[in-house]
Formats: C-alpha cells, sequence, structure tokens
C-alpha cells in the first residue's frame, strides 16, 4: 500500500494531469499495414533504430485517459475503505498495547494516504470536481466512531487544500448546521478534563467539530470571509456552552486555523505547473505532451502564487480579535480574582473546567495574535549574537542565511508603530500579566491541580515563544519537505524539481523568517517572571508537571537565551544530596539540565561547569534508584563533550591579513589584539578553574564515603579534563596510582587509562632534556633489506646503525629524508637522567606509589581476574598494555627489578588463563617501554625475558596463544627488528619449527608466531627468516590440516614480502 501511494504520488508530481483528452476518428492503420508487410519477414538489423509512429502512439494515449475518471473513482473509494480499516484496527486494539513501531507505522501510513490524496486532486480537470465533492462529502458524514475521525479528517483537509472552492461550501454549512444542534441539545455540557475518554454522546459533535478545524485550514483566505460569521458564531456557542476538553479544544483551533488562512503568506495551489499555464487552452487538450517535465525555477511556467491578506480579510481577523479574543481577557481576569477570594477547598470540578477551557483558548488566542505583529525586537550586537549562536544548540537548525542581528521581513500585516500593532500588542501583554498572575497563584493555592497546571504551562510557552510559528512546526515542516525531496533526483546546474515540493521548500523558508524574527528579543521583567515561575514547576512533585514545564522551558531559553544564566545556579543548588534532598526535585532539576540550551551552556561556560560536574558527582540519592540512573545518564551523555581549556594559539600572518579583510567594520589590528586578549583571559580563568575542579574530583575520590558508581563519575571528568598545558598535580598522579589496586574494576579502568596519559605527558616533558631523544634526518642506505639479517649474524655495520621505527619507508624507494633514532649509548639503568621541573612533584608522587613492596603482588593478582565473565572471551587489554609501557618507559629498570617477581610469577602460572594474559601485557609493556633504555639496561631486561619466554612460548595452549600473539604485535608495532635481536633468535632458532614433530599444536603455534613476525616487519624480516632455513616445503606433506595451514599462510607471506612500496610519496 505505501509503495503504491508513493508511485501515484510520484506520477502526479511529475506531470500527469487526470483529464480526458479528446480523440479523433479511429486509430491510424500504420502499424497494421506494416505488420501485414513483407518486410517484417525478412531479417532485421539489429543496430538500425526502430521506427516510431508518434501519430499512433498520441492516439492511443489520448484514448487512454477516457479511463481516468473510473479511475478517480475506484481510487477514492479505495482510501476510504483503507481509512475505515486502519481505524477499525485502532479501535479494536487498546492504544496502551500498541507498540511504538505499529501506532509509527499507522501514522505513516495515514500522512502519506492524506499527502496522495492531496497531491491526486490538485491535478484533477474541473469535469471531475462534482464527482469528487459527492464522494468525499458522503464519507466524511459518514459517522462511524472516534477512532476513524483522524483519518476521516486528513483526508477532508487533503480536499480543502486543494479544492477550497469545492470543500467549503460542501461541508461548512452544514458542519455548522449539525454542531449548533448538537450544542443546543445539550451536548458537550458535561465538565470533563479527559482528552481519551470517548462519550458516546458526543461523537456527533467531535465528528463535526474536527471536520471544521480542517476545514478552515484551507489554502485559501478569501474564501473563508464568506463564512466568517457562521464559523464565529459556531465557535463562540461552542466556547461559552461546551465544558468537554475535546469539544472547546477543537473550536480554539478551530478559531486559530481560521486567523493564521487568512493573514499568513503561504503558497497556493500545488498543481504541477502554475496557474496561467494550467488554465490555458494549449495545455489542457495536450497535457500529456509535459508528463515527465519540470520547468525550470526561473521560468513563467514554475512561478509560485502567494496569498497575501486582503483588506476584507485583515477586517475579519480584527473583528475576531475584538469579538473573541479580547472578551476572553477579561473572562479569565475575572475568573482568577474568584478563584483566589475562595478558599482552595471550596473550588468546584466546573470551575476547574472552565478555567481549563479559558487557558485553552487563551492559547490558541495568543497564536492568532502571534501571527498579527512582529515580536517587539532590538537589532543584537555582531559579538553578542556570535556568543548566542555558539552556546544555543537551536541556532544551527536556522539557514545560515537568517542567523541575523535584526529582524527580517516576513509579511506582517499591522507594521510596527500602527494604531493596530499597538492594540494587538496591548491585548498580548495583558494575556501575560494574566499568565504571570495565574502561575503564581497555582504555584501557592492549587499545585494539585495537574490538569490545568499542564494548560497554564502550555499558554505561558505559547506566550513566551509563539510569534507565528512554533519550533516543533517549523521541524515537521523540514521533516516533511525533505521526505518529499528524497524521492528526486535534483539536477544542481539547473535547480529542477516537482513544483509542490519548490513550494514546500518556500513555505519553509517563510516560516524560517517567523522563528528567526523571535529571537533575541529584550529580556522584560514579565518575562523573567514568568520563566521564573516555570522553573519552580519543573521541580514539582507532580511527573506530568514536570514533562511539561521542562518542555516549555527548553523552548523559552532556546529562543530567549539570556533567560537561562540566573536559572542555572537554582537547578544546580537541587542537586545537592543532603538528607532533606527532595528526589522529585533533583529529577526535575537534572532534566532541565539535559535539555539543549541549558547543556550547552554549563558544557561551555566555565562560571557553570565546574558547580555542574561536582554537582553530578556528589548527587548522591540512596532512597531512589531512577535519581542515581539518571545522574549516571546525564553524566555519561556530558563526559563525552568534556574538554580542558585550550590556549589561546597565535595565528599566523596569512590568517589575520583574511580577518582583517573581512566586509563590515572594517576590523584593525587593535580590534585583533583586543579580541585575544579578551581569549587569553578567559583561558586564564577556565584553566583556573580546572584545577580547582580537578582538585575536587580528585578529593571525591579519596572521600571513603563516594560510592563507586559516582566515583566512576568523577574518574571519567578526570579523563577529560587533563590536557598537556595544563600543570600536573601530584595528588592527582597519587590517587589514580593508588586506584590501580583498587577493588572496584571500573576505578582500576579509569585510573589506568588516565595515569596512563598523566605518565606520558611527564615523559614527553622530560624527553626533549634528554640527549639519546633527539631525532636526526638522514640519508638511509638501500641495503637495508637484509639489515636483520646481517645483525642476527652479528654484523658490527648492522648491529650499530641508526634504527629506522617508520614502516612507511619503502624498499626500493627511498624518501629523500627519513626520521631515524641513534642507538642508545651505554648509561644508568634509568632512562632519564632528570625530570622535567614542573613535573618533579608528580613524578615522585608515581614513583612513591609504584615502588611499594607490595603494590605489583596486588596489581598482578587484580589484573589477571577476567575482564569478563566467560574466560574463553577474555582479551588481551590494551590500554593496560599502555599503562605498563608508559610506567616502564619512565623509571626504566629499576621499575622492571621491583616489579620482576609479579611479572614471573604470572607468566609460570600456566594453569589460569587470566594470568596468562596479565604476563603478555606487562611483557609487551615493558618490551615496548625500553626504546630509551642504555644498552646496560636492555642488556639485563633481555636476560630476565628470554628465559621466561622460553618456557611460557614452549608451553602455549589453544586459550593462550592469541594473548602472545597480541603481545609480540602491540611491542613490534613501528619499532625496527633489530631492537627485538633476542626475541627473534628464540623465536626463529631457539624455538625453532620442526616438521618431523608429533605435536601438531605446538608446531602450528611456532609458525603463527613467526606469522606474527613477518606481519610486523614484512621484508626486513624476511630475509633473516628464509636463512634460518625453516623446512616449511617438508610441512607441506605433514599429516595434521592445522600444521599444513599454518605452513601455507607462512610461505605466501614469505613470498610476497619482496618487494614494498609502500612510501606515500610514491
Amino acid at each position: 500500500t505505501w509503495f503504491a501511494l508513493t508511485f501515484i504520488c510520484n506520477l502526479c508530481q511529475n506531470g500527469v494531469v487526470i483529464r480526458e483528452l479528446a480523440t479523433v476518428g479511429d486509430m491510424p492503420m500504420t502499424y497494421l499495414k506494416e505488420s501485414n508487410s513483407s518486410a517484417y519477414d525478412e531479417d532485421l538489423d539489429i543496430d538500425e533504430a526502430p521506427g516510431i509512429d508518434m501519430e499512433r502512439i498520441e492516439w492511443m494515449t489520448r484514448a487512454s485517459t477516457a479511463q481516468f475518471e473510473t479511475w478517480l473513482d475506484q481510487y477514492l473509494r479505495r482510501v476510504f475503505v483503507l481509512v475505515d480499516n486502519m481505524s477499525s484496527s485502532l479501535e479494536s486494539t487498546n492504544a496502551s498495547a500498541l507498540s511504538p513501531s505499529s501506532s509509527s507505522s499507522e501514522f505513516g501510513l495515514q500522512m502519506m494516504v492524506s499527502h496522495t490524496t492531496e497531491t491526486v486532486l490538485l491535478q484533477c480537470s474541473e469535469r471531475y470536481y462534482p464527482m469528487v465533492t459527492r464522494l468525499i462529502t458522503d464519507f466524511a458524514i459518514s459517522i462511524s466512531s472516534l477512532s476513524a475521525v483522524e483519518g476521516m479528517c486528513r483526508i477532508v483537509q487533503a480536499f480543502a487544500c486543494a479544492l477550497p472552492e469545492q470543500a467549503l461550501p460542501a461541508l461548512v454549512p452544514l458542519s455548522c448546521e449539525r454542531i449548533t444542534e448538537e450544542v443546543n441539545n445539550g451536548i458537550g455540557s458535561q465538565p470533563s478534563l479527559s482528552m481519551h475518554t470517548q462519550s458516546h454522546s458526543e461523537t456527533t459533535l467531535i465528528w463535526y467539530a474536527s471536520i471544521l478545524s480542517r476545514l478552515v485550514n484551507c489554502q485559501c483566505g478569501e474564501l473563508l470571509v464568506k463564512y466568517k460569521d457562521q464559523i464565529c458564531a459556531t465557535i463562540k456557542l461552542m466556547l461559552e456552552k461546551c465544558l468537554s476538553r475535546q469539544v472547546y479544544q477543537l473550536a480554539s483551533s478551530t478559531l486559530s486555523r481560521m486567523v493564521a488562512t487568512m493573514v499568513m503568506i503561504y503558497p497556493e495551489r500545488g498543481h504541477s505547473v502554475s496557474s496561467e499555464m494550467w488554465a490555458s487552452t494549449e495545455f489542457q487538450q495536450n497535457h500529456f505532451r509535459y508528463w515527465g517535465q519540470h520547468p525550470e525555477i526561473d521560468s513563467e511556467s514554475f512561478k509560485i502564487e502567494w496569498h497575501v491578506a486582503g483588506a476584507k480579510e485583515i477586517d475579519c481577523v480584527l473583528d475576531i480579535v475584538r469579538s473573541v479574543v479580547r472578551p476572553l481577557v477579561g473572562k479569565m481576569d475575572d475568573l482568577l480574582d474568584t478563584m483566589r477570594d475562595s478558599p482552595t477547598n471550596n473550588v468546584k470540578n466546573i470551575d476547574n473546567v472552565r478555567m481549563h477551557r479559558m487557558l485553552v483558548a487563551l492559547r490558541f488566542g495568543v497564536h492568532c495574535l502571534g501571527i498579527l505583529i512582529p515580536p517587539p525586537c532590538r537589532e543584537v550586537d555582531a559579538e553578542e549574537l556570535a556568543k548566542v549562536i555558539e552556546e544555543d544548540n537551536g541556532a544551527y537548525d536556522m539557514p545560515a542565511r537568517y542567523r541575523l542581528g535584526k529582524q527580517v521581513d516576513a509579511g506582517y500585516i499591522f507594521a510596527e508603530g500602527t494604531a493596530e500593532y499597538h492594540e494587538i500588542l496591548t491585548i498580548r501583554e495583558e494575556i501575560g500579566g494574566i499568565v504571570a498572575r495565574a502561575l503564581a497563584y497555582m504555584a501557592e493555592s492549587s499545585e494539585d491541580n495537574v490538569e490545568n497546571i499542564k494548560a497554564l504551562i502550555l499558554l505561558a510557552q505559547s506566550y513566551m515563544c509563539n510569534f507565528g510559528i512554533d519550533r516543533a512546526v517549523l521541524s515537521s515542516y523540514r521533516r516533511s519537505w525533505s521526505f518529499g525531496l528524497d524521492g528526486f533526483t535534483l539536477d544542481s546546474n539547473k535547480a529542477i524539481m516537482p513544483r509542490l515540493i519548490a513550494a514546500r521548500r518556500a513555505e519553509c523558508t517563510q516560516l524560517s523568517r517567523l522563528l528567526h524574527n523571535s529571537r533575541f528579543r529584550d529580556t522584560t521583567p514579565l518575562g523573567e517572571e514568568i520563566a521564573s515561575r516555570m522553573a519552580h514547576f519543573c521541580l514539582s512533585q507532580y511527573a506530568e508537571v514536570r514533562k511539561h514545564a521542562v518542555s516549555a522551558l527548553d523552548d523559552i531559553t532556546a529562543l530567549i537565551p539570556s533567560l537561562k544564566y540566573p536559572l542555572i545556579p537554582r537547578f544546580l543548588s537541587e542537586l545537592d544530596a543532603s538528607e532533606a534532598s527532595d528526589p522529585e526535585r533533583m529529577t526535575g532539576a537534572l532534566r532541565v539540565l539535559n535539555t539543549p540550551p541549558m547543556k550547552q551552556t554549563c558544557l561551555r561556560d566555565w562560571r557553570f561547569f565546574p558547580k555542574l560536574v561536582l554537582a553530578l558527582c556528589r548527587a548522591q540519592h540512596e532512597d531512589k534508584p531512577q535519581v542515581k540512573k539518571l545522574v549516571r545518564n546525564t553524566a555519561v551523555a556530558q563526559v563525552v563533550h568534556v574538554a580542558a581549556p585550550r590556549p589561546v594559539s597565535d595565528t599566523n600572518q596569512e590568517i589575520r591579513n583574511m580577518v582583517l579583510q573581512l566586509p563590515g567594520d572594517n576590523p584593525d589590528d587593535v580590534s585583533v589584539y583586543q579580541i585575544k586578549r579578551e581569549r587569553q583571559d578567559q583561558y586564564q580563568f577556565a584553566s583556573a578553574e580546572n584545577m580547582q575542579l580537578i582538585n575536587s574530583l580528585v578529593d571525591i575520590l579519596r572521600d571513603a564515603g563516594t560510592t563507586w558508581r559516582f566515583a566512576a563519575i568523577a574518574g571519567y571528568y578526570l579523563d577529560q579534563l587533563s590536557s598537556v598545558e595544563m600543570p600536573l598535580s601530584s595528588r592527582v598522579v597519587a590517587t589514580l596510582a593508588e586506584n590501580l589496586t583498587s577493588d572496584l574494576v571500573l576505578f582500576r579502568e579509569s585510573a589506568a587509562i588516565y595515569l596512563t596519559q598523566l605518565v606520558c605527558r611527564i615523559k614527553h616533558r622530560t624527553k626533549p632534556e634528554s640527549d639519546f631523544s633527539a631525532l636526526e634526518k638522514s640519508q638511509p642506505s638501500k641495503d637495508y633489506a637484509d639489515l636483520c639479517e646481517r645483525a642476527l649474524a652479528g654484523d658490527e655495520e648492522a648491529l650499530n646503525a641508526p634504527f629506522l621505527d617508520n614502516p612507511a619507508a619503502g624498499w626500493f624507494v627511498w624518501p629523500d629524508e627519513v626520521r631515524i633514532s641513534p642507538q642508545v649509548p651505554c648509561g644508568a639503568e634509568e632512562p632519564f637522567a632528570q625530570i622535567d621541573p614542573a613535573s618533579q612533584d608528580a613524578y615522585d608522587a608515581v614513583r612513591s606509589v609504584i615502588f611499594r613492596d607490595d603494590k605489583w603482588e596486588r596489581i598482578a593478582r587484580l589484573f589477571s581476574i577476567e575482564s569478563t565473565r566467560v574466560p574463553e572471551e577474555d582479551s588481551f587489554g590494551v590500554s593496560r598494555a599502555m599503562l605498563h609501557e608508559q610506567l616502564f618507559s619512565l623509571f626504566g629498570l629499576p621499575l622492571l627489578k621491583h616489579a620482576w617477581p609479579s611479572i614471573s610469577s604470572l607468566a609460570q602460572d600456566f594453569e589460569r588463563t587470566g594470568a596468562q594474559r596479565a604476563a603478555a601485557e606487562m611483557i609487551a609493556g615493558v618490551m615496548r617501554g625500553s626504546k630509551h633504555w642504555s644498552r646496560d639496561a636492555l642488556a639485563q631486561m633481555w636476560d630476565l625475558l628470554i628465559p621466561l619466554l622460553t618456557s611460557v612460548l614452549s608451553r602455549l595452549r589453544p586459550d593462550t596463544l592469541r594473548f602472545w600473539q597480541v603481545c609480540l604485535q602491540y611491542a613490534f608495532a613501528r619499532r625496527d627488528p633489530r631492537r627485538y635481536l633476542p626475541l627473534i633468535r628464540l623465536v626463529i632458532y631457539t624455538n625453532s619449527f620442526d616438521p618431523q614433530a608429533e605435536a601438531p599444536f605446538a608446531e602450528a603455534a611456532k609458525l603463527e608466531l613467526m606469522r606474527v613476525l613477518i606481519s610486523c616487519w614484512d621484508w626486513r624480516i624476511a630475509s633473516a627468516i628464509i636463512s634460518s632455513k625453516p623446512r616449511l616445503l617438508d610441512a607441506l606433506a605433514h599429516p595434521y590440516k592445522q600444521v599444513r595451514d599454518a605452513t601455507g599462510v607462512v610461505m605466501y607471506m614469505l613470498s610476497s614480502s619482496e618487494f614494498s612500496v609502500s612510501y606515500e610519496c610514491v
């Protein structure tokens, strides 16, 4: 059904017109004559283009259009059946039991039916209008059940938008008459605030009220003027006599839609061509010749006609405002006085319903007023606008051309300064005063009146935000336009698209203008009071109230960013984890702080960010697990966006010249210097706050009363807040080193990651002071391919040649220069003679913890615990290996000697898989961290490692082989093979492959380790392996497939590693 509707819709948007064409005479007989010709008995040339009889094709096309009337009748009847079937399925299924996927699919199908029907009716000929009107009118008045209202209303709206001159006369008088009859009979007078309870007696009233609300949404405001008195009388009657929420809400929405149709600017008619071309005789008689052709945007046939309010429509709207909206203000004011003077317990249910009715009517009245006049606005300074756009996530949704600091022309009917402008602005301000009074009354005396508070929140949101368009409505328009656009391939050079899609885009642009004009307004005392009251309801004890208030405050602060700054400290204070803290208020505060406007500001403004982080890390509430979960989710969602302050870097001359050439106020060197100075001041402030925050997080980690979940949150923030430019804190590194042996897995993992970064920074700050860390540039020798082989043979020149760790340098083709590392001379056991003075305290703090007597014993015990519940899924931990690499790289051989008993004990524990994995991680870190060790230290390291690895590699098991393979891969990556000559001798000589051995797994494991050497070093190790004569050919006849497969892989890799260009410049 979906794809059938899409096909029909695309046909109509591609120019198919549903109109019968006249045929002249009989079908040409050319085809019959040619079919009797003897030419068809002869062989035809397949390369010759076939002949096309355009006269016959045209006659057949015209003749086929005679079926359009039958097709249109069948299409509409099938649409009616489809709507009935969907309503029946909804009625027979409990709405609460519907899954989100099923409800969304039903909604999407209804939208597609409505859109396709509108497109089909737009392409209909006037000849079919009576039939269409009769069918849709009969369907609309055939009341079935309230579950069918939505589907029926979408068909009626499509009818009204496509053919308003047919829909309004047929249905408006009928609907008004039936509504008046039902209301006068007392239907809808029973007080009810439910939107879901279906009263059988109100079915007819709701049915026709729904039809009327969709009819006034037609795309022709001029036609509505004729029915203004009748519609307004019906609306007044429903607002005065009906107390059923569904009824008076429909009446209010009808009023708002009617005003919008009369005064808003929108494209009229979505034919495939312009109205002039559509009405031309030549197009009507030969429309099939235009099928599949889209007129170009700048052509006359593409011209889009816009609806602009005329004098009669403006007079009608003013009359509606004065006769319907203005009296509502006075009635609501009187009702508030009456309810305030009465005791709270004496307020009757009918008074609550009346108040709700007034609030709903006023909300839609505010929608009417927002369309008529531009919002009171000022021009925003460019710097202020830049800050707003940077902080406000919603600003990115706006088209770039409308990110301006002033209002744009949006076609309001009353300009600023006119009498009508002041009249409507006065009414709107009066409504704002009523909103403030009602919010204060509800907060003080009637906070349990949930439905009225929800209605009041929506009214306040409309008053603060709605000036002709709502953000959610604009987002819906954009999604619909994008969905329609996906069905067509656009030519970016000619800008060709269906005219209906272009009209939707133009309408979306107009709505974007309205939304832009509602931004960047001055903050008034009334607006601040309303925002403060809304913040109170965000902390309500009722979940429904909090939900509506948070959504409304999100919308308000997105459009008026200055209102959020006084509210952020208020919400942060609610996260205090004292005994008197209220979990419901904490929930509301967390919901607000997680909205995009608040979240972006709290993450980027260092006045609020430290307070937010500390509040989240301390917001522990033992009685409400859902509060804990919300805190964790909020923190995790923010951690990924956290970044430490970055210093202001000097711009090069080219960028500075570009800035000075920008149009506008022509900035000079002085202004650029001032901007840089401001940024430097901001960095200094943020750096100081960052250091205080880091120290506070360390205190949280040290506090014994902090639960492990919140300590993990503090650890995550510490991971992100570290920076190379920030001074290292001894308290931080000492705390992280202590947490390496915490009983909590999250503590250990977080400490390992963060301590790795800090130790790496200590090393990098110290390394420039060391002699052996300087890198030279030299022209390498082209006989480097056998350098490893010669080094294994004891060649002094090969042993003393500089290391080339970069594997990107090729064999036969070399760059002009490559970075090489000279051989490390003999020296002390520790690689760094002097530590960076600024990092000395942090270095000492780490050393004091790492060199404790039982530290590595505890590390070995805890790190050898399987990280997963299933031992078979345990894997090599790269983060732990990186930690060991940095520690052994910084502290050198003394640390290895201190930790060696624990490492050796783990490696010789062949029964536990976790012990083998932890030993592989540690040994990988030792080997890779020995890059800057002296020759004497390296010799002692290999004296310890080689006997241990000899024992380990001879006793590998299927569940431990993978650990040692990754261990070698991690150690060998981007390292010269001559750094690991003792280990290479062990793999290819000492632990050599024996094809005659009867232990298939052991021999296959040897080949797997050899494969690791080849995969890491490619041609650099190939000659050394070949010279060792591994007897691979003999293994091809090995009785075990496992050995034969491993042998084949090694032979293939050796044969393919002869040549490697691999340098990016080649």
